[in-house]
């Protein structure tokens, strides 16, 4: 399933390997919690999680925890942490003494404590293909949104300014035909290449590490910086 067969865990610890906590099924009944799984006063559906965890016979509790005071008092007893980006510090891995395992929604585990996961042999799991699709079909609404005016001409019909929403129409961006640059081309602007030729878009890309079969097998010419600057009607810049 999306969120799940993209688990990868990152090179924190050996010994987590020997104890056999995260690596295979829980014991049962473990307590699995999303401690930031809330939208307002209502939980997130997390059906996914609940079908994949119902598997293993562990429970999923879903918290809308913020801070680090919220984590330990609210998450104590859990088993395995999910999260979005609540601050797993290593403050809280010392007093979440049960937890053996943290799971991070997204490539980036920044608001993960890293030594503080290895200092209490808590394994870290990231999600390295998660929203490629969507964060690609997010630029795409964008770039449209840049070359067609949609936001000035919204605002401008909302307010009934029906003759100055006609006059700033001209001049109207094309978008078949020019040129998308793409700065960083991994997973994401690799992505947003193959939906911008749909649109028939001509992609160029600048990325130092980038493999020009890789390249190829994603409908992008390589060219320097300096000639993506000079020569793209739009830019996506997809970096970290």
């Amino acid at each position: 399933r999306s969120r799940w067969r993209g688990l990868t865990r990152l090179p924190i610890s050996d010994e987590n390997d020997s104890n056999g906590t995260c690596g295979g099924t829980l014991m049962a009944k473990h307590k699995v919690t999303l401690v930031d799984g809330m939208e307002g006063d209502a939980p997130l559906p997390a059906a996914e999680e609940r079908e994949e965890l119902a598997a293993i016979d562990a429970e999923l509790v879903i918290l809308g925890c913020r801070t680090e005071e919220e984590l330990i008092e609210q998450a104590r007893d859990a088993d395995a942490i999910l999260t979005w980006g609540a601050p797993v510090t290593r403050r809280v891995l010392e007093c979440l003494s049960d937890c053996q395992c943290v799971v991070r929604y997204g490539v980036g585990y920044d608001t993960v404590d890293i030594e503080g996961a290895t200092a209490t042999n808590t394994i870290v799991i990231n999600v390295p293909d998660f929203c490629w699709e969507e964060v690609a079909n997010h630029a795409v609404a964008l770039l449209l949104c840049c070359a067609k005016k949609i936001v000035q001409l919204d605002d401008l019909v909302r307010q009934d300014r029906w003759r100055e929403a006609k006059a700033v129409q001209a001049p109207m961006g094309a978008v078949y035909g020019q040129t998308l640059g793409i700065v960083g081309c991994g997973n994401i602007g690799r992505t947003l290449a193959r939906k911008a030729a749909v649109f028939g878009l001509d992609v160029i890309g600048y990325d130092p590490y980038l493999d020009a079969s890789v390249a190829a097998a994603a409908g992008i010419r390589p060219v320097s910086l300096e000639a993506l600057l000079k020569t793209s009607d739009y830019i996506s810049i997809h970096t970290s």
